[in-house]
């Protein structure tokens, strides 16, 4: 049991937020439940996301035979058979319907062993397929190339979104992979049109990481996307633009190795300055580049950076903002960025890197919903103040550890509020604006 004071030790936190949602927390309302839906046994939540309609969400499910689709009433839209390893929305709908990538069938499977000492398998996929969202039916279905790096391979996935590399339309897309000897990272990247067809193969080096390190994104502004992977950056052809200076740096320092996420495009709002990119090097921190020549502006230590979140949590600046999250030895440490890659602040409300930007007022920026756990839980401000704790949502969050929770935005209508979900014990949760 604890003593008096450390049980005031530990209350003094919460006072604190109390106190400071008291100050700035008077114009923000609170969550109240309005929905909860209860998932098909067996049955585990992909992603909320555009299947029908533009803006307004229906659920990707996968279960013990495959793919399945529903609205939120739990009537089936549509079923996909088969293994599927991941998947991928297209960034915009292609002749009128959304489209959904997916890596299927099953070359190899592993199991690994993660640092809690539970182990999960992962799916090597054989095939590459093309449905129609608003369907299911499979549009077309090729094999994946060799990997010339096979017996390290951990598995494929995708690039963070489709884009344009020849098509008219957002619809091709990269395929990269997870190694084994980079950490989960990789080099490798296959180029696909709309159709599937393979349009080149390149290796980078250094390596990208395992988190959204992978982008197809317009820097030039002449209609065609760049692949930006980890610290290259690629035309739509292939060819390297350019390569992170300071990639030897990067490579030297212990626990960095490969770059785990990417925030890229024209961020600044600033003609002089954009496009940047603010690179997530793991101990090396954040890298903020002028991704078309590869030279870094600056360079911030905020820890093992992991990971990051285009956001806009500041409307009195230009341009967007950027999240990014640090673990390993430096767990749970928030700082935002701006889009000229300034650092505007850090904080660390606990050791667990989990948050999510979110529309909850109709108007004005986004507020960033802290879920990593119950006892930090609320929403903040772009000054890094809780402004409100939410006590409805903690409520429903109960005494469950956060491994049992997933913490989403979803939004139901296309004209409708982002709504707080809650997955959890087969269950969806959804809260609104009170």
């Amino acid at each position: 049991s604890m003593s008096a004071s450390q049980q005031q030790t530990n209350e003094r936190p919460a006072a604190q937020r109390r106190s400071v949602v008291a100050a700035h927390g008077h114009s923000v309302p609170g969550a109240v439940q309005v929905d909860e839906i209860t998932l098909p046994e067996g049955h585990r939540l992909v992603q909320a996301a555009d299947l029908r309609r533009t803006g307004e969400h229906d659920l990707l499910l996968h279960g013990p035979d495959g793919l399945v689709a529903t609205d939120w009433c739990g009537t089936d839209l549509w079923r996909y058979p088969g293994p599927v390893a991941q998947t991928k929305l297209s960034a915009e709908p292609i002749e009128g319907r959304w489209r959904l990538y997916v890596l299927c069938g099953c070359h190899s499977s592993k199991r690994d062993s993660s640092v809690r000492g539970d182990t999960s398998e992962s799916v090597v996929a054989s095939q590459v397929a093309v449905l129609d969202a608003t369907t299911g039916e499979e549009l077309v279905r090729r094999e994946l190339p060799e990997d010339p790096h096979r017996d390290k391979l951990r598995m494929y996935d995708f690039s963070f979104e489709t884009g344009r590399l020849v098509s008219d339309a957002a619809a091709d897309i990269i395929v990269r992979n997870w190694r084994t000897d980079l950490g989960h990272g990789g080099r490798d990247l296959w180029a696909f049109d709309g159709e599937l067809h393979l349009l080149w193969h390149a290796e980078v080096d250094p390596p990208y990481g395992h988190s959204n390190a992978v982008h197809l994104v317009d820097l030039t502004g002449d209609g065609r996307d760049e692949v930006v992977a980890g610290g290259t950056v690629l035309a739509a052809d292939g060819e390297v633009i350019s390569v992170h200076d300071l990639a030897h740096e990067m490579d030297e320092i212990r626990g960095a190795h490969h770059y785990d996420a990417v925030a890229v495009g024209h961020m600044a709002d600033d003609p002089e300055r954009d496009p940047v990119a603010l690179l997530i090097a793991g101990s090396a921190g954040v890298y903020v580049i002028d991704p078309l020549t590869g030279r870094t502006r600056a360079a911030h230590r905020i820890g093992h950076a992991q990971g990051v979140q285009p956001c806009r949590l500041r409307d009195d600046l230009p341009g967007t903002q950027a999240l990014a999250h640090t673990r390993w030895g430096n767990m749970g440490i928030l700082t935002l960025l701006s889009g000229l890659g300034d650092r505007l602040w850090t904080m660390q409300p606990s050791f667990i890197p989990m948050s999510t930007p979110v529309q909850w007022l109709p108007d004005g920026p986004q507020h960033l919903w802290v879920n990593s756990t119950r006892d930090v839980l609320g929403l903040y401000d772009g000054h890094a103040r809780c402004v409100h704790e939410l006590p409805a949502v903690r409520a429903a969050w109960g005494d469950r550890p956060p491994t049992q929770v997933r913490a989403s935005v979803m939004r139901r209508e296309a004209d409708g509020q982002d709504l707080l979900a809650l997955t959890m014990d087969g269950r969806i949760l959804l809260f609104g604006r009170e």
